[in-house]
């Protein structure tokens, strides 16, 4: 039924995430309003998902990413509870396995979430719930990737080839990281704003405590390891994610932003008890930085609907469907529901081939911009050989350079007509028109 109809449960699939987030959220809003008093640190801990566009275009699909969302709204969540009026001294056994509970949920939806888990590090703080928190991270993690337990081997094989890489999935030089690029990528990822100025405000709010503690001052001291874990775990999670440079390995770290912000505004709000002038900078500014963010982002997710709409509706002014006689040919990132097929089922190295085959129409054929190849839903077949056996061929994708490239090098004098093409993708005919008519050509 899923191969029949993919979109219908994806849409399933993704309002289900939705349902879950939503409630993450509500959940998450609560207990900072509680644990850090007033509406404002509820709101910077929630606005979270939303501080950046690249949640909006990664974390609202079928991806782990839409997930990681939750799992980073439930390391805040239960970050608040063990703050709030010192709970995790009466429960340090019942956060510690909470905490393990949350661990096994993220790195077992992306690995590359790990380094935030240090943040409970500095909220358990010795030996007995530390070793909780480790044993109940390693059950959790066996939890949720149940399903795969037979390919752990395979698993983890991976994960050594991608660590010793210098380059994505294992590939380039064969060290940990490459030394002339990744201090560049480090600052790459680290110059986004969303993530410095959270971490930059911490840092300052937390040698401001560190300096009136010394002069034996009273200090937020949970809230400031709070602070203090959630800014270190942010900046680890930044340093290996350089090794990999992409926008979308930081989703969840973004998520936590807004608890950073909220921390901090707790702990400033704490400092400033004595200090009118303070006080007015940790709210009054505070406050007025964050009703210009809710604009300035609320418009930048608004437009980037208003592009990803515009996106679907060129997409579906071809109609695969007229060309029912050619060969249809897919390039990477082409919009048609089988190139997902076969894409989907080379990655998963044809383990579903038979099943998928009665969804697959023979004249279906894509190419894998990956190794170079031409492919059917078996595997590596013969461009010219495939082609003679229809009286057109129709060629889509987003790539109209790599689609030009191939077709000339390897299908000698071929003449094809553009005007199919949209404003996002390329499609390419030979022997028809848009319409589906033979041209003979």
């Amino acid at each position: 039924r899923v191969f029949a109809d993919p979109e219908a449960h994806l849409r399933a699939i993704s309002t289900a995430l939705y349902v879950i987030n939503a409630a993450g959220l509500l959940a998450v809003g609560l207990a900072a309003r509680g644990a850090l008093g007033g509406l404002m640190p509820a709101l910077l801990v929630q606005a979270g998902p939303f501080a950046s566009t690249v949640i909006a275009r990664h974390g609202l699909y079928v991806k782990p990413e839409t997930f990681l969302v939750f799992a980073a709204l439930m390391l805040a969540l239960v970050t608040l509870l063990a703050v709030r009026n010192d709970a995790l001294e009466r429960h340090r056994t019942g956060f510690a396995v909470a905490f393990g509970l949350v661990a096994g949920l993220g790195i077992a939806t992306k690995l590359s979430a790990a380094p935030l888990y240090v943040l409970p590090v500095f909220l358990l703080w010795g030996v007995r719930p530390l070793v909780i928190y480790a044993v109940a991270s390693v059950v959790s993690f066996v939890f949720f990737t149940m399903p795969a337990i037979g390919a752990y081997g395979e698993f983890f094989s991976w994960i050594g080839q991608v660590g010793m890489g210098s380059g994505h999935f294992g590939g380039g030089e064969q060290t940990l990281i490459d030394l002339e690029k990744y201090p560049r990528y480090v600052m790459k990822m680290a110059s986004r704003p969303v993530l410095s100025v959270p971490i930059v405000f911490a840092a300052l709010a937390l040698l401001e405590a560190w300096r009136r503690g010394r002069k034996g001052r009273p200090v937020p001291r949970l809230v400031m390891r709070a602070l203090g874990g959630v800014a270190l775990a942010q900046m680890l999670q930044i340093l290996i994610v350089a090794k990999h440079p992409s926008a979308h390995y930081l989703i969840p770290n973004i998520v936590l932003s807004g608890l950073t912000v909220a921390l901090f505004y707790r702990v400033v709000s704490e400092l400033a008890n004595a200090s009118a002038r303070v006080r007015f900078w940790s709210r009054e500014v505070l406050a007025l930085i964050f009703g210009v963010y809710l604009l300035v982002q609320g418009a930048a997710i608004v437009a980037q609907d208003f592009e990803l709409r515009e996106w679907r509706s060129d997409a579906a002014t071809v109609d695969n469907s007229k060309f029912g006689q050619c060969a249809q040919v897919y390039f990477q990132f082409a919009s048609d529901p089988t190139y997902a097929l076969l894409l989907a089922n080379h990655i998963t190295n044809g383990k579903l081939a038979d099943r998928i085959a009665p969804h697959v129409a023979p004249n279906h054929l894509w190419f894998d911009v990956v190794s170079g190849t031409f492919r059917d839903l078996f595997g590596e077949t013969d461009m010219l050989d495939a082609l003679a056996e229809y009286p057109c061929a129709f060629f889509r994708g987003t790539d109209r350079s790599i689609m030009e490239t191939y077709l000339g090098e390897n299908v000698p004098g071929i003449t094809f007509s553009d005007t199919c093409s949209t404003d996002v993708e390329a499609v390419l005919t030979t022997g028809v028109d848009c319409q589906g008519n033979l041209t003979g050509k």
